[in-house]
């Protein structure tokens, strides 16, 4: 156990080094070399978890989309909202019966535990540039299975442009309303009725909230 422990400390160093560098660096520049000294770990540390560094960035991008899609999207209840009140320090009473809401919040907490981290992979100039879109055809694809099989919305085109569309709001507007300090971040109420507002209705039902 203590073992197992060690080995993710060490990966998970790796990889927010390389974040890191991709401020400066495209992902396809970064040399092994380069990152084990800037992490302080041998290059044999490295070739024990990894061959290359295409192979750690993918195991950063499928860790990402696993944790992100592995979820059951449930029913919104006052149980359910109670940890994330706790964790962002503010009531979301008042938010529409949207179940699809209890998605979002997991992934605006999600990415909520380490924005920069998650910036830097997933939109920076210089990461991979088909990140992104990969993270948002998994994403369309847990939105679109849940409107058809939870609210029977019918398997047509429109229902998979509001599926993707949906998805394409959950990234960047909600990793860069978490890098914000809290004083200049609109409400989570808000921040989550925002990114859901083509399902719900359009801008019109974003103002009504």
């Amino acid at each position: 156990m203590e073992s197992r422990r060690r080995s993710e400390k060490t990966k998970q160093l790796l990889k927010h080094t390389f974040a890191k560098m991709l401020r400066s660096k495209r992902y396809d520049e970064i040399k092994i070399k380069d990152l084990t000294h800037i992490a302080d770990v041998s290059r044999n540390t490295f070739y024990v978890y990894y061959s290359s560094i295409y192979e750690m960035i993918d195991e950063i991008e499928q860790e990402i989309i696993r944790d992100l899609c592995d979820f059951h999207i449930e029913k919104l209840s006052p149980a359910f909202l109670s940890p994330y009140e706790k964790t962002f320090g503010e009531s979301l009473s008042g938010l529409p019966a949207e179940d699809l809401f209890t998605f979002s919040l997991h992934v605006i907490n999600y990415f909520n535990n380490d924005p920069a981290y998650m910036r830097a992979v997933i939109l920076s100039d210089n990461t991979d540039p088909y990140f992104h879109n990969k993270i948002v055809r998994q994403l369309t694809k847990k939105i679109h299975s849940y409107l058809l099989e939870s609210e029977n919305m019918p398997n047509d085109a429109i229902t998979m442009h509001i599926a993707a569309n949906l998805a394409g709001t959950y990234i960047a507007p909600v990793i860069n309303w978490c890098l914000l300090p809290k004083s200049e971040r609109i409400p989570l109420k808000y921040l989550v009725i925002m990114i859901n507002f083509t399902k719900l209705g359009g801008l019109d039902a974003y103002l009504k909230y």
